[in-house]
């Protein structure tokens, strides 16, 4: 019943798949928190773009400022901007003009060496793409100049429509959706923009993918939008094609257009600034720059019950170690505690698989609050399944051999109106003797909790010291701590003689127990003195023989 209720409550979680992700998404928030500013090393370039045919000119102005750019030795330039076609045929002479000049200023910055060890890396966006019904990449390729693209170093597209903005936080996240349409241009194909990051860092051009997923979050945390008077964010225009007091020594300058590369509805950021924060998180997070927040797939099918069955294999671990120890009063909370142990173990196996993960594959995957959720629910049922065979325990007629190892040397069943004669005359001595004695002051006993904590507190003591008296048979509760003592004396054999009854005067003693015999502190006044010897004697090992006069 309780496996099938695991089912039934995972499956009911899982259906909240959204839910999963958000929490995903805050758990990578506390690994990797969002920058508040862009680093040294990155330099954003606006490009003033006032008018689409004015296209000539534009490219001039980009032109003269790779040339100067170049001079300064950046790492590389990123250019977030399309270079279409020519919009008439056969194109007019100010645009092939234009494409000349900014192929020369390409290759010209190109063959600059780095540090000496490296040419500086000039990379294109190809704007948008193409997406068909099934918001998967269809259509056409955009309308570009294969010219100018086969001079690149690489390129790829930067969409912000792949990029949300939670309405919550603020936070951005992003949806890889690579160009899968056939290779444009010389062989190569589309990368997207975290690819191109790739290329742009790493020089890999084997970085480019061809897939499309809307699944799976690439954790990027971005920062906020970047002031237009920041310190590291510059302009052009035809006026002034290069800014003043620029330094792009060493640095990843991105050019961009944000007066036409800002979707409003997507996200407060524009495609450039985007594409900065990616860098940065690729330039200060290492591996963890391309962590991915992965959809449910095959994998979680088995993730989730193999965590679970850590938590359950932890649990019975736990449980039987704990069983064997003397726990005292805390034995009641025996489920409780192994439950919390076993679910502390899951969540840290879990935790280690995570690591392994992320370091390995820079994954967060599978879905992290969906697992855990299926842990504790694991975690709850193995208490309750705990619960349920400590009941099955107290209430079993065949108990098995008595456990190993006790919480009580001695359990003292009384009538409370012969406490203060019990305290006197038997508690002290036993304690003085040096036992661990369960003593019950409490004279209230309501509900059915007590009866658990005496069932228990009888099993788990060596011996039972019972006073019998008229007034200990006339109570309940005292004639249910002897029937369980009795069967204890049972379960564990005559020979074991674990149950010492020490009457006061000549009472009648009930059938059901009188099998165990029981003599008068009237007809022998060291009797308590001949228990203790007795029970002291044979806790030190079973080869001592009992004082004569103790009741057998």
């Amino acid at each position: 019943m309780l496996v099938g209720i695991y089912f039934a409550i995972v499956w009911a979680i899982s259906h909240w798949l959204t839910a999963w992700h958000d929490w995903d998404w805050e758990v990578f928030d506390r690994l990797k928190p969002a920058p508040t500013a862009l680093p040294s090393q990155i330099a954003l370039v606006d490009l003033e773009y006032n008018d689409k045919a004015e296209v000539p000119q534009h490219r001039k102005v980009l032109s003269s400022f790779l040339n100067l750019a170049a001079a300064q030795h950046p790492t590389a330039i990123i250019l977030d901007i399309p270079f279409g076609r020519c919009q008439a045929t056969p194109c007019s002479a100010a645009m092939d003009t234009s494409r000349t000049s900014l192929i020369r200023a390409v290759d010209r910055a190109e063959s600059v060496r780095t540090n000496g060890v490296g040419k500086v890396g000039v990379f294109a966006n190809v704007g948008d793409i193409a997406l068909d019904s099934e918001a998967l990449p269809g259509g056409t390729a955009p309308d570009l100049d294969p010219v100018i693209y086969s001079h690149f170093t690489a390129y790829g597209h930067t969409a912000t429509k792949f990029v949300h903005e939670s309405n919550d936080s603020g936070d951005l996240y992003y949806y890889p959706c690579y160009a899968a349409y056939p290779p444009l241009f010389d062989g190569r194909m589309v990368a997207d923009v975290w690819a191109l990051v790739d290329v742009a860092l790493h020089r890999d051009a084997n970085s480019v993918a061809q897939t499309c997923d809307q699944d799976v979050r690439v954790a990027v945390r971005y920062g906020p939008v970047i002031p237009e008077r920041a310190p590291n964010r510059y302009h052009i225009s035809a006026s002034a094609p290069f800014p003043r007091k620029a330094d792009f020594y060493g640095k990843y300058v991105i050019v961009g257009v944000p007066a036409f590369d800002r979707n409003d509805r997507i996200s407060s950021r524009s495609g450039p600034e985007i594409l900065a924060w990616i860098v940065d998180d690729e330039l200060a997070s290492g591996q963890l720059g391309h962590t991915t927040i992965a959809a449910p797939g095959k994998a979680l099918v088995f993730i989730v019950p193999f965590f679970s069955a850590v938590v359950v294999l932890a649990f019975v671990a736990c449980f039987l170690f704990l069983k064997r120890l003397p726990l005292g009063a805390a034995r009641p909370i025996l489920p409780l505690v192994s439950a919390l142990l076993a679910t502390c173990i899951g969540f840290s196996a879990f935790i280690a698989f995570e690591v392994w993960y992320l370091l390995g594959l820079h994954q967060i995957q599978p879905q992290v609050a969906l697992v855990s959720l299926a842990m504790a629910v694991a975690g709850t049922l193995c208490g309750v399944r705990g619960w349920q065979i400590e009941r099955d325990t107290i209430d079993a007629i065949d108990d098995t051999a008595p456990p190993e190892s006790y919480d009580y040397d001695v359990f003292l069943s009384y009538a409370h109106k012969e406490l203060d004669w019990v305290d006197e005359n038997v508690y002290r001595p036993l304690r003085k003797a040096g036992l661990n004695v369960f003593f019950d002051r409490s004279s209230i006993r309501i509900g059915t909790a007590w009866q658990d904590r005496i069932a228990l507190s009888i099993r788990y003591s060596r011996f039972v010291v019972a006073i019998y008296s008229e007034a200990y048979f006339s109570r309940p509760y005292c004639r249910y701590e002897i029937k369980r003592a009795h069967r204890k004396w049972v379960n564990a054999g005559e020979e074991s003689r674990c149950v010492f009854p020490i009457m006061r005067g000549h009472v009648q003693i009930p059938e059901a127990v009188d099998d165990i015999q029981a003599r008068s502190i009237d007809d022998d006044p060291d009797l308590v003195e001949h228990v203790i010897a007795d029970i002291v004697a044979r806790l030190k090992g079973p080869a001592v023989k009992p004082h004569v006069g103790a009741p057998s």
